[in-house]
């Protein structure tokens, strides 16, 4: 016969264990569930570049504005666009924020970051003084200003 303390540390344990199995059980349900809800999602095209309103935004990601429109770039290589930057407006209508000549950079890969002072930033990947890439701001009027050009050497190149 075991001793009253071993039996009383026994159920405790078996305790603890159905404990844990109930948890665990409980994830995994809600993980196949919650599976189940993304399979649901669809995707909805919004807008397709036909060149003049930007070429090539497959690498960058777009971000949401304070007026809550989408912004974002492309890189546009082909003929005279050397890439841009796009407003979304509603019903997914594109409009051209900002063309890249060439001096304020050229094929913006990033996409655009918001800060907190409202103005959008990012980069182009060549374009500039030693066209090595820019790195930009843009005002939500549209008034885009270079803060660096990249150089190479100590300050990089192509970013």
């Amino acid at each position: 016969m075991c001793p009253q303390s071993l039996v009383s540390a026994n159920n405790e344990l078996n305790h603890r264990s159905f404990s844990s199995l109930l948890a665990c059980s409980f994830a995994a349900l809600t993980l196949i569930l919650s599976v189940g809800q993304l399979a649901a999602q669809t995707v909805r095209t919004i807008h397709s570049f036909n060149g003049t309103d930007g070429e090539f935004p497959q690498t960058m990601v777009v971000t949401q504005g304070r007026d809550g429109r989408l912004y974002g770039t492309t890189q546009g290589n082909f003929g005279n666009d050397l890439g841009t930057i796009f407003k979304e407006r509603s019903g997914g209508a594109v409009v051209v924020v900002h063309r890249f000549d060439g001096s304020d950079g050229t094929a913006p890969q990033s996409g655009l970051t918001l800060a907190r002072d409202g103005n959008f930033y990012g980069t182009a990947l060549m374009g500039g003084t030693l066209n090595q890439g820019t790195l930009f701001r843009l005002t939500p009027a549209g008034v885009l200003t270079v803060l660096h050009g990249f150089t190479g050497g100590q300050t990089v190149a192509f970013p």
